[in-house]
């Protein structure tokens, strides 16, 4: 869990997302699963995503999204 971090989704094209993770741009290829992830969390207006910055994936847990969203709203 330590190695999980929160992106920012700063621009998405059609085969990959570029997302800003502690001050850092990193491009992430596009797969069939977090294709729809992404989209959908774009859909309903979510621009941060969990981000595993050992294995350069996206954690497609919501959980860990409503965990952090969560965390914001009551500090």
């Amino acid at each position: 869990m330590n190695n999980i971090q929160y992106a920012f989704i700063k621009e998405l094209e059609e085969q990959h997302v570029t997302l800003r993770v502690n001050s850092v741009d990193l491009k992430i290829d596009l797969t069939e699963d977090n294709r729809q992830f992404i989209f959908g969390a774009i859909q309903q207006g979510t621009f941060i995503v969990p981000f595993n910055q050992e294995s350069h994936e996206i954690i497609m847990d919501t959980s860990l999204l409503e965990y952090f969203l969560k965390q914001n709203v009551m500090n």
